[in-house]
């Protein structure tokens, strides 16, 4: 092989596509590019691997995302080559409320009402007892949202988890908690749910 073929072949970057709320990688396989048209050499388990990227400015693009997942921050420019091409640039994407709940994980599985202004775009945080959310979500554009709470969580007296909910640029009024038929009223933003389940929450918004 001659020198030229072997610095042809030397990895450039790779990439992962990881869940926000898990961290962990998203396995689907999803259209990962760089300048438009220059595909990965090789993928898997998430991650993406590039090779042969000239040095300089380069943009990122993630696709095939579908309805399944949401890309909600801005995708990060490359600057090449970087100090450890073997290390990979994370980029997050948020699962769609499209989406199930992994099996034996507490989520929310919300729908904002109130005004298009108050409940279309919007960004979610739940905070978990009293420590402040650190993860985030986004409401469609049919003002719904699935927001994971992964790890161990703080129980209450009860057993349940304490929640309260914020959305950005609007105020949560109560609710209502959503099991088949039945609608169980709750006011203000605080709420205690079923750990290890999916909760079905209307959240009204000012």
């Amino acid at each position: 092989m001659s020198r030229q073929e072997t610095v042809r072949h030397v990895l450039a970057v790779a990439v992962r596509v990881e869940d926000h709320f898990l961290g962990t990688p998203v396995l689907e396989t999803l259209d990962v590019r760089i300048d438009g048209d220059r595909r990965p050499h090789a993928h898997g388990d998430g991650t993406y691997c590039f090779i042969g990227v000239e040095d300089g400015v380069h943009e990122l693009t993630i696709g095939g995302l579908a309805d399944r997942w949401m890309a909600l921050e801005p995708t990060p420019g490359l600057v090449l080559p970087l100090a450890n091409p073997g290390e990979a640039i994370v980029v997050p994407v948020w699962p769609t409320p499209s989406q199930p709940t992994p099996l034996g994980l507490t989520s929310v599985r919300g729908k904002l009402v109130g005004g298009p202004q108050q409940t279309l775009g919007r960004r979610v945080e739940i905070d978990v007892g009293a420590t402040p959310a650190v993860h985030h979500t986004i409401s469609t554009s049919r003002a719904e949202f699935l927001f994971l709470l992964p790890g161990a969580l703080v129980l209450d007296g009860e057993g349940n988890v304490p929640i309260t909910i914020r959305v950005g640029g609007a105020a949560v009024t109560g609710g209502e908690v959503v099991d088949g038929e039945e609608r169980t009223p709750f006011a203000g933003s605080s709420i205690a749910i079923a750990p290890g389940r999916e909760a079905h929450l209307r959240v009204h918004v000012t």
